[in-house]
């Protein structure tokens, strides 16, 4: 009997091509390599001491069948949608990251710049100040060259010379004697 004449059609939620198309030994090879991987980290942790012998061949009824085709169909439907969320994640995820990377090499190039002023600010002020430093320098010795002479001047200057105020008091004392003779 096929499975399409056991089941009456209103009740059917798969296609009959579907249904048709199922044999009992694909769920079986679905199941087996769905075993194997799992076998595969299994006998990774663990070495059995004796072989395993081949599991008896699994018989499903019409509506086992029915609803197994029904879970792998939603299964499929699912990976279907967790690959799209996936893909749509990963997209939103590669865009915050090329804008990231951006923004931190724009950081990069903004401290770059803000250290290379830093820097020629710095030497504007060493050269001014390095120049300023000379010139003060220069000038204390000017100052010190003249005040020797200042010093020299009032040493070389004879006792009988007087200052300006002092040449008019004694033009005025002069006169102020001859006045009285």
């Amino acid at each position: 009997m096929l499975l399409s004449e056991s089941v009456p059609q209103h009740k059917r939620k798969a296609s009959a091509l579907d249904l048709n198309a199922f044999e009992p030994s694909s769920c079986k090879d679905r199941r087996s390599s769905d075993q194997e991987g799992q076998e595969g980290l299994a006998d990774a942790a663990e070495q059995p001491a004796e072989p395993q012998e081949d599991a008896p061949a699994l018989v499903l009824t019409d509506r086992s069948s029915m609803h197994l085709i029904q879970l792998r169909e939603s299964q499929d439907e699912l990976m279907k949608q967790i690959d799209d969320i996936t893909a749509v994640g990963l997209a939103v995820l590669d865009g915050m990251r090329s804008s990231l990377l951006q923004r931190m090499q724009t950081v990069k190039q903004e401290v770059t710049a803000l250290v290379d002023n830093a820097q020629e600010s710095l030497c504007a002020d060493s050269t001014h100040t390095l120049h300023l430093q000379r010139r003060a320098a220069v000038a204390g010795d000017l100052i010190g060259k003249l005040n020797v002479k200042s010093r020299d001047e009032q040493q070389v200057r004879p006792s009988t010379l007087f200052s300006a105020d002092e040449q008019e008091e004694g033009q005025e004392g002069q006169e102020g004697q001859e006045g009285q003779e």
